[in-house]
């Protein structure tokens, strides 16, 4: 998809900057005499000829043009937190292995004996005014504030979150909280073709979320992973029709439920490109 395209692309070039940020300062240059904003930009074309690869896209406002005004916008709008911000990580990964309590193992049986972890990468870890924060970045094309809306008490978003904490604080450190990073790019179609004036904007939002959040969060997840165990020892796994229309249009692989074969052995799948999911 071509706002998936933008979207890696954009975490591409946010991380090369904040990387270097964190190697060597807000203002001093690498070893190679490149700023960080130089480096930043120099990732853009890369990273956008390697999510085109061989796949076909849509074109529309989301053009490398687009993006690299944006990031300039983005520097511009935030120039300030290389006062307050210190870079501690980016694109942390952890990797936190669950036990199951006893009560758990009879609420999820299908994970009783299984090995579970939760692994993820973060984009950015900072400490910002003395505290420590996880940020994520995200961009989109619709009204920020209902975006903004869709993060709260996400499953993502606590998971994330709450991993981290628990990395952290085993070294005896507290994690406040997670700030969204928001990036809104849209434009609107012209009537004689292309698209009219570029809408850029940036939010940030911080989330902060309790202990019963997070018990929350935790049940929720070893549900799903439950249903997934299932469905695999069985070889049942129901449509879940609830996400057939979703973001003002329907699901992408519609045309693939809609030949109603049991086995996707018999699917005729010859529009889509089959690739093994990297997690």
């Amino acid at each position: 998809a071509t706002a998936l395209r933008y979207g890696k692309v954009w975490h591409k070039v946010l991380e090369a900057y904040y990387t270097h940020v964190k190697n060597n300062g807000w203002s001093k240059k690498d070893a190679l005499g490149k700023t960080a904003i130089e480096v930043a930009m120099e990732m853009l074309p890369l990273s956008w000829e390697e999510e085109t690869g061989d796949l076909e896209f849509a074109e529309d406002y989301r053009t490398t043009e687009a993006l690299a005004e944006s990031f300039i916008n983005y520097i511009t709008t935030f120039n300030q937190e290389k006062n307050s911000v210190e870079i501690i990580s980016s694109e942390f990964k952890y990797m936190n292995e669950v036990f199951l309590s006893a009560e758990e193992e009879v609420l999820f049986p299908y994970l009783k004996g299984k090995g579970i972890l939760f692994t993820g990468i973060i984009d950015l870890i900072v400490k910002e005014f003395g505290h420590i924060w996880a940020w994520e970045h995200k961009t989109t094309g619709m009204w920020m504030q209902k975006v903004q809306d869709t993060f709260r008490r996400s499953a993502q978003t606590q998971g994330y979150l709450k991993n981290v904490k628990d990395q952290y604080e085993k070294k005896g450190i507290l994690v406040e909280g997670i700030m969204i990073n928001l990036h809104h790019l849209s434009a609107g179609k012209l009537k004689a073709g292309g698209y009219g004036k570029k809408k850029i904007e940036f939010l940030r939002d911080p989330q902060m979320y309790s202990d019963a959040d997070f018990r929350e969060w935790r049940l929720s997840s070893l549900a799903i992973l439950n249903d997934i165990q299932r469905a695999e020892v069985t070889g049942f796994y129901p449509m879940n029709l609830s996400n057939c229309h979703a973001y003002n249009k329907p699901c992408p692989f519609t045309p693939l439920c809609e030949q109603n074969k049991v086995n996707l052995e018999d699917t005729n799948t010859e529009a889509f490109i089959k690739r093994e999911r990297d997690v």
